[in-house]
């Protein structure tokens, strides 16, 4: 492959990083495709297939040797996931719900089972808060 045509791809691989966040990955490859063009730039591997051995070699080191120092510096922090993303919303009972009890909820416009964790009955249409996400069941507390 010409020097030119790993210019190219790691420019690609770095734009991409910045609209699919993949923790580095992208970035990573990026850099091992321009290492890889100043190797080939230079004259020093000709064959593609040595290129190609090479950039995965780049590419495994760079990965072990600089990707948790990039994603603990510069990364996103804590992964949002369903249980850390609901826990503090606002959900509103569909029915009574007994203390303890199970019944359905709405939140963000969509039916979820749901379980009181208060001490007293959640009439329908009270707002309540999620404390906890099990599965598909969202426990909820009555706030005062």
């Amino acid at each position: 492959m010409e020097w030119w045509a790993w210019v190219i791809l790691g420019v690609v691989l770095f734009l991409s990083e910045l609209f699919v966040p993949t923790d580095f990955f992208l970035a990573i490859l990026g850099f091992s495709a321009m290492a890889l063009a100043a190797v080939a730039g230079s004259g020093l591997v000709a064959s593609p297939s040595i290129q190609w051995a090479l950039f995965g070699a780049i590419a495994i080191g760079a990965t072990v040797g600089f990707r948790k120092y990039f994603r603990d510096r510069f990364g996103s922090g804590e992964v949002k996931t369903r249980e850390t993303e609901l826990v503090g919303e606002i959900a509103t009972a569909l029915a009574d719900i007994a203390a303890g009890g199970r019944g359905k909820v709405e939140l963000r416009g969509t039916v979820w089972a749901a379980r009181n964790a208060s001490e007293r009955t959640l009439a329908a249409g009270e707002t309540a808060e999620v404390t906890q996400v099990d599965g598909l069941t969202l426990h909820v507390f009555k706030v005062d």
